[in-house]
Parts: structure tokens; sequence; C-alpha cells
């Protein structure tokens, strides 16, 4: 071989290796990246067949109150879970119903007209409904009838951000329609009363009253909303009753910048 040739064959052994190495040099990059979108594509698919075979906790089917329900909704709310929704399908007969648990809803059977009657015997100090502490409560599509007896057909008592009283009628007012005893909302979740519609039969009886009560961490009703308020009958209207401190002036059991009124109602103060 020449000395020209064997450095042609030299310059094209080094050329060739050149050329190797920069195609290994590409070829591992693609490798690696190829292997990261195999992996990433094993883990979104391993990730998908789980959630698929994964059982789902149901949601809890209603609570019918029928008028073949034992115990009626005083044992229905007993039994309730937070966020259970009891539908009332028939005219009920029931004092004192007590409710504290979060977010329930209480409802009367869609197309139907549902009363809740007090019972012959209610005392002159009972509520036909004692909501206390219940956040996220929802109240509709009722008709509560107090007969003339009792003292409130709706008392609300402490923390309730997020209540709702709504689509509702009260009539047969002893005393009041709706009593506030020292009960609050938030800023962010007020309670609000939209649509209802009270009818006093009494000049001594209230619409709506709003008391002071004893509470560890709650001063005054407050963070409350009134919507679509209709009142008729000889009834007052909106009333609260100032609390007696002593060697202070009355105090107001109403934080009044906190509580939205339908215009022209205004809330009417009582001595102690």
């Amino acid at each position: 071989m020449t000395r020209s040739s064997a450095r042609e064959a030299s310059t094209r052994s080094r050329t060739t290796g050149k050329s190797a190495g920069k195609r290994q040099g590409l070829f591992w990059p693609i490798v690696g990246g190829s292997a990261l979108v195999v992996t990433a594509l094993v883990l979104l698919v391993v990730v998908v067949y789980s959630h698929s075979g994964r059982s789902e906790k149901p949601l809890r089917p209603p609570i019918r109150i029928t008028a073949a329900s034992a115990g009626g909704l005083t044992l229905a709310l007993r039994n309730a879970l937070d966020g259970d929704r009891i539908i009332i399908e028939t005219d009920i007969t029931e004092a004192d119903v007590n409710v504290s648990k979060k977010n329930i809803t209480i409802e009367g059977a869609e197309g139907k007209s549902i009363t809740w009657r007090s019972p012959p015997n209610m005392p002159d100090n009972a509520k036909l409904l004692n909501i206390t502490g219940a956040e996220g409560l929802l109240v509709r599509n009722l008709t509560f009838d107090g007969e003339n007896r009792g003292m409130a057909l709706i008392q609300i008592y402490s923390k309730c951000d997020g209540l709702k009283l709504e689509n509702l009628e009260l009539t047969g007012i002893r005393q009041y329609g709706l009593l506030f005893a020292t009960a609050a909302g938030s800023r962010e979740a007020p309670m609000l009363v939209r649509n209802v519609r009270i009818l006093t039969s009494r000049p001594d009886s209230y619409a709506v009253g709003f008391w002071p009560a004893s509470h560890a961490t709650i001063s005054q009703t407050c963070h409350l909303a009134f919507r679509d308020l209709s009142i008729s009958g000889p009834g007052r209207k909106l009333v609260q009753r100032l609390q007696k401190v002593t060697n202070e002036p009355p105090r107001s059991p109403v934080l009044l910048d906190t509580i939205l009124l339908p215009g022209g109602l205004t809330i009417e103060s009582l001595q102690p």
C-alpha cells in the first residue's frame, strides 16, 4: 500500500469513528427520553386503572316522612347524619323538634302542600322547630301552623352559618313566628330568610323577634339577611327585646349593621 493510500485509509477510519461517536451521542438521549415517556404512560395507566376499580361511597338516599313513619321527624333527625336530606310527604303534628346537625335539608315534598301543626297539648314555652348550631341547614317548602299555641314556630340559636329558611308560610302565631335568640351567621355565609310569608293573628304576637340569650362566644344575633319577606295581620312585625345590664343602658341583642332588612321594615325595640 502506498503512503498516500495509507493516509487516506487512516483519514476514513478517523472520520467513520467520529460519525459513529456522534450517532451514539444522539442515540442515548433519544433512548432516555423515550424511556421517560413510556414510564409516564405506564404510571398514567396504573393510576387510571386503580381509580376505575375503586368503589366510591354511595350517597345516602333521602329520608322520607310518611303517614307510616314511626317517630316522625323527631326520630328521623335523631338518626340522620350530617348532610342528609329529609323529605316530608304528609302533614305532621310535632313540637320541640331539635336539629343541630350540619348541612341537613328538611323540605316538603315537591308538588305537595305540607303543613306542620302544633299538637293540642303544646306547652306555652315550646317551639315547633328548635334550631341550635345547625350550620348549613336548609328548611323549605312548608307551612308552619302554631294554632295559637307555644312560644315560637321556629327558634334559631347559636352558630348557624349558611342557614336557609326558604319558601315558608308561618301562621297561627301565639307569640313569635321566627325567634332569633343570640344566633349568628358569618360574613361569608350569613343566615338567610327568603320568600317567607308570616301571618299574625293576635295584636300581642310578633312576626319576627330577637331575644338575648346566654352563649359562650356569641353576644348578639348577627349576619342575617331577609329577602322577599311578607308580613301581614294585626301583630307587630320585627321586634327586639333589649337586654338589661347593671349600671349601663339596655343592650341590643342584635348587631344591627349586619342585618339586611327589606325596604320599609325596621326593628322595633321593647324595653326589658
